[in-house]
Order: C-alpha cells, then sequence, then structure tokens
C-alpha cells in the first residue's frame, strides 16, 4: 500500500528467468502454440519452470499473447516469446507485454544478433522505443528506473537453426547482450539437407559446437526434448551441457494421448 493508499502494480514475470538462469540448474519448460492460459496454468501447476509461447509458427496473437504470459506469471513461470521474425516492432510490444526474453528464429550473422539485442533494450544499449503507460512498466512507469531495470531483466534469445550460423557461431555468440542460445534441430536438418533426420551426427555435431561456444561466451543453451516425453533424452542433453530442456508443446502431448488412447481403446472394444 501506498501512502496515498494506492497499490503498485508489480509483476511477478519481471526478472523471473533472469533469476532462475543465476540458480545454475538445468530448467525445464513446456511449449505453448495455442492461446489458452488454461495449457498455461496446467504446465505451471506440474511445475514447469518456464513456457516457450511460439509466435512463429502459430495463429497466437498479441492480445492472446497477454493472457498466456499472465498465467505464466500467476503460476510462478517465466515466459519465453518466439518472435515471428526480426522487428523492432513485434519484439518492442512483446516486451511491454511482459515477456522475460525474446527468443528470435534463424539468426545467421553478427549483424543480424546486434540488431536482435538493439531491438530488445532501451538505449543507450539499443534502440527500443519506449512508453510508461505499458503493462511490463506497471502502467506508470518510473522514469529512470523502468529503463535501467527493463535492459538488467530482459533476456536475448538467439536462435542457431542454419548451416551458415554454425559457420559464424563464435562471431554471432560474441555479440554482447545475448544471454540465451537455441538450437533448432528439425530446421538445421533441413538446411543440412537431410530434412527430419535430427538422429544423424552433422545435427549431433551442430549441438556440440554451440555448447561448446556458448561455454565460451557465458551463454545457455535451450533446445526442444526429441522425443518430447523422454527423460533419458533430457538426461543425455543436460549432460552435453544444455540448460534449457523443452518437453515439446501441448499439442504434441494432446495429439500423442488423443491417438494411444484411441488405438488401444479401439483394440480393446473390437
Amino acid at each position: 500500500m501506498n501512502d496515498d493508499g494506492s497499490r503498485s502494480l508489480t509483476f511477478p514475470s519481471g526478472g523471473r528467468l533472469r533469476r532462475l538462469l543465476e540458480e545454475e540448474r538445468v530448467l525445464i519448460g513446456m511449449g505453448i502454440t495455442t492461446p489458452l492460459p488454461a495449457a498455461v496454468e496446467i504446465a505451471g501447476a506440474a511445475g514447469f519452470d518456464y513456457v516457450f509461447i511460439d509466435l512463429e509458427h502459430t495463429a497466437i496473437a498479441l492480445r492472446e499473447l497477454e493472457g498466456l504470459i499472465r498465467a505464466a506469471e500467476l503460476t510462478g513461470m517465466a515466459a519465453i516469446v518466439r518472435v515471428p521474425e526480426l522487428g523492432e516492432s513485434v519484439v518492442r510490444r512483446v516486451l511491454e507485454i511482459g515477456a522475460d526474453a525474446v527468443k528470435f528464429p534463424h539468426i545467421t550473422s553478427a549483424d543480424a544478433a546486434a540488431q536482435a539485442v538493439s531491438f530488445a533494450r532501451f538505449p543507450p544499449e539499443g534502440v527500443r522505443g519506449s512508453a510508461g503507460f505499458v503493462r511490463a512498466a506497471g502502467y506508470r512507469a518510473d522514469w529512470p528506473g523502468w529503463l535501467e531495470r527493463a535492459n538488467r531483466q530482459t533476456c536475448v534469445d538467439v536462435m542457431i537453426e542454419d548451416v551458415e550460423a554454425i559457420e559464424r557461431l563464435d562471431d554471432i555468440l560474441a555479440v554482447p547482450g545475448i544471454d540465451l542460445v537455441s538450437f533448432g534441430a528439425f530446421d538445421y536438418s533441413v538446411s543440412a539437407g537431410i530434412p527430419g533426420a535430427i538422429d544423424d551426427a552433422a545435427v549431433h555435431a551442430a549441438l556440440r559446437s554451440i555448447v561448446a561456444a556458448a561455454e565460451r561466451h557465458g551463454q545457455a543453451v535451450f533446445t526442444i526434448v526429441l522425443p518430447p516425453t523422454s527423460v533419458d533424452a533430457a538426461l543425455a542433453l543436460a549432460d552435453q551441457g544444455v540448460r534449457l530442456l523443452t518437453f515439446g508443446n501441448e499439442i504434441t502431448h494432446l495429439h500423442n494421448t488423443f491417438f494411444r488412447l484411441a488405438g488401444e481403446a479401439k483394440r480393446a472394444l473390437r
């Protein structure tokens, strides 16, 4: 309660991922591909550390993203949001809604990585546009504290999912301001001319290169556990140095559960 009887709006997501990364443990997450806050709430109740909300390959709108981020906050999770492209406007709006981290797909050069960092940071560290009435600022920014706090708390995640990105890996990860490095195994397999062959030696070698480079530059590595229900696969990735493990997404788990149940029921009831 403030002196004038009002209450300050503070959101628990602010800096949540940054604090989790400082714990120096393996984090587990769930992908979200539908605009259903209930799915996020269930993930939080289950004990996941973060949700990975995908705006690149889904129909989730920004007005729906707010409900998903709010559900993550209320259940104690961080919200990592993948934007559909490297664009200042969408990054600004995702962060104003309250995302803890922005994931940038298909980063293939140091220039693109520097642009990603710039879009996610206020001046003088970047070019992010500022407004005081946005949700992430509690609808009333305390200038200049809000700018300093947001720059410190926001995490930048660059996705390495192309052959040319592996070839320029050290240059990309040397860009100041990168916190996370994500490996997109499926897209990498396509780029390498072996679409879908995520168990190919070239895909495994790419992940090893990313982990080694991230360690040199002080960044955490994110990837998807495949198959998404395999704890053994997650343990193997953690042993390789991956720190953020995402166990598929809600649609994958719905699909697998529905098909398994329907198949078992049909066989049993014949």
